[in-house]
């Protein structure tokens, strides 16, 4: 079964300190089970939606950056991006996995584009990106440094497990969580895993 690990909210940048501008925001949710996969959504509180688009990223490695590369084409629509993904991928580029249908050399040089992409769309392009606990994304958001969109990151800093949902995550080093008891509250316990970008 799969299991949603991240979320990144897409919108314009907006003159308060924090936030998304309102109005039209697009959301790309991570879904990790037997594969990783994308989903591009136009948020919209009227009707439920179905994805714009469906990304399944090259490797976990590099999944953020997959995702980057999905909103410099789909969203940004960055000509760079598509004069080398088009050639390869069905029209619109609504379904892509990106290990088969794309060449490497072109997903190589496709995230160069996205890396160099002035990410503006009627206005500066904002991300809000939010990995839940063991989401594989964790360990990638260093590489937003190189992109020049303006973004928040938000991590978890408190999190409560009642029963045998948190268990996994209990033992996990990587947070450094330990388990309490069956009903388990985690607080903002480790610089490591919390600190800057």
């Amino acid at each position: 079964m799969s299991t949603c690990t991240c979320q990144i909210l897409v919108g314009q940048v907006t003159s308060r300190r924090g936030g998304l501008a309102a109005g039209t925001v697009q959301q790309l949710l991570l879904t990790e089970g037997d594969r990783l996969a994308w989903r591009l959504f136009e948020s919209s509180c009227n009707r439920p939606t179905v994805p714009l688009a469906i990304w399944i990223p090259e490797r976990p490695e590099s999944a953020l950056e997959d995702a980057f590369l999905m909103i410099a084409y789909h969203i940004v629509r960055d000509r760079q991006c598509h004069d080398l993904l088009d050639p390869h991928l069905p029209e619109g580029g609504a379904g892509v996995e990106m290990g088969v249908d794309l060449p490497a050399q072109a997903i190589k040089e496709a995230r160069r584009a996205s890396q160099r992409c002035d990410f503006r769309c009627d206005g500066q392009i904002k991300l809000i990106i939010c990995p839940f606990l063991g989401s594989v994304t964790s360990a990638q958001l260093t590489c937003a440094r190189h992109y020049s969109f303006d973004c928040e990151v938000l991590r978890p800093t408190f999190c409560r497990g009642r029963g045998s949902s948190m268990s996994g995550i209990a033992a996990s080093s990587q947070f450094g969580l330990t388990a309490r008891s069956s009903t388990q509250d985690y607080p903002r316990t480790n610089p490591a895993y919390y600190g800057p970008l």
